[in-house]
């Protein structure tokens, strides 16, 4: 039986590198969940302002995934979404997002986004 393991954390650069340390260490490739646009664009008023060290940090980010993805390393692409946060300078921490810290809304998220393909959608090269 085939398994999906998932990852969620802050939506900013240190959530990214947590991720990136998690997958690196387990051997796991995990998906991320609710750290992508749509949960940008979903709770805009949450948004913090991104300083430049965030931004360097997120650029750097993307330098390791450009050669993941030149090496052929499979790995959960989440570079949109690091464009989408550079380009409107924001971030969000996962305590912003109270609502997905109950437990019964966390499991019909996680029913309604594997229904939509979500955990899928921005994977590449993942089995």
């Amino acid at each position: 039986q085939d398994k999906s393991y998932l990852h969620f954390g802050d939506i900013d650069a240190g959530g990214f590198y947590i991720y990136e340390h998690l997958c690196r260490k387990t051997g796991i490739p995990f998906a991320m969940m609710n750290m992508g646009i749509e949960m940008l664009e979903a709770h805009k008023q949450e948004w913090n302002k991104l300083t430049v060290h965030d931004a360097k940090r997120l650029e750097d980010l993307k330098r390791i995934l450009d050669a993941k993805d030149k090496a052929g390393i499979r790995f959960y692409d989440y570079r949109d979404t690091i464009n989408f946060m550079i380009n409107n300078k924001c971030k969000i921490e996962q305590e912003q997002l109270q609502e997905l810290y109950d437990l019964e809304s966390w499991m019909l998220l996680l029913c309604h986004e594997a229904l939509r393909g979500n955990l899928e959608k921005s994977s590449r090269n993942m089995p």
